[in-house]
């Protein structure tokens, strides 16, 4: 902001009625939703890397490797962490919404896959 002038005064200047708006910025928030989608591509890729060296170790096929629970389980996680962030860390409201409603789903089929694995669990037991 700059005065270009006080109408002559030779000493004096008012300055009345200023205002300033902006967009709040929650810091925290950012940080956290940059963390959460770094967290679930890093765990993607850690889960990548594992079963291929996985099916090294047992010379099978990558396809039926990538198959397992173990597998689908981390890359789930990591979805769901991806999509929550980016959903955070977007300023667009279409794309938050979109990338909102992917997160909750894949939690949705992450928390049934848990499910589902505990019931076999319980059945292989009896």
């Amino acid at each position: 902001m700059s005065i270009k002038s006080n109408y002559g005064h030779p000493k004096f200047t008012e300055l009345m009625e200023f205002e300033a708006w902006g967009v709040f910025e929650f810091k925290i928030l950012q940080i956290i939703s940059s963390f959460a989608w770094i967290l679930g591509l890093a765990i993607i890729l850690a889960s990548f890397s594992y079963h291929e060296y996985f099916a090294h170790l047992q010379k099978t096929k990558r396809q039926e490797i990538f198959k397992r629970d173990s597998f689908r389980k981390l890359c789930l996680l990591g979805l769901i962490l991806v999509a929550s962030g980016a959903s955070v860390s977007v300023h667009q409201l279409w794309l938050t919404a979109i990338l909102g409603v992917a997160a909750i789903l894949l939690a949705i089929v992450f928390v049934k896959s848990l499910k589902t694995q505990a019931a076999e669990a319980k059945e292989s037991k009896n």
